[in-house]
């Protein structure tokens, strides 16, 4: 008796811990989500607000559209009722990778679930006193 409830005191305080861990790195992806939101949403503004820089550039050239609007209207007319929902919902946050540089200037990369959008690891960084993103893509990774 005592050590099934000694057992069951563990597998209690494990499973806890997990869900605490995951609760805490799915926040830290919040401006990856509210982009994704965003875009599942249909709200081009909103998704606007949390690019910057060369995430900008690169969606707005993926999407052959001049300005961020046009760009995130495009991108999100082309998925399925199904897609949209995913991005609604909270996409996985996989990892979470934070360095000081040398400059003393800070990097953030996050590793998101495999999405609709194709989009899996984000760089942010403050900007203008809010976290934004400032670039995407597998070829931008400098945490390990």
């Amino acid at each position: 008796m005592k050590r099934a409830l000694a057992v069951l005191v563990v597998l209690t305080a494990v499973v806890l811990v997990f869900r605490g861990c995951d609760h805490h790195l799915q926040g830290l992806g919040a401006t990856v989500h509210a982009y994704f939101r965003a875009v599942g949403a249909g709200d081009p503004p909103a998704a606007c607000r949390v690019l910057t820089g060369a995430a900008l550039a690169k969606l707005q050239d993926r999407l052959n559209a001049r300005g961020c609007e046009k760009a995130v209207a495009r991108l999100a007319a082309g998925l399925t009722e199904e897609q949209r929902a995913i991005l609604r919902a909270r996409v996985a946050v996989l990892e979470y990778r934070s360095a000081i540089l040398p400059d003393f200037s800070s990097r953030i990369e996050v590793t998101m679930d495999r999405n609709p959008l194709r989009q899996e690891l984000f760089v942010l960084a403050e900007v203008d006193g809010r976290e934004q993103i400032v670039d995407w893509g597998w070829d931008v990774r400098r945490l390990s």
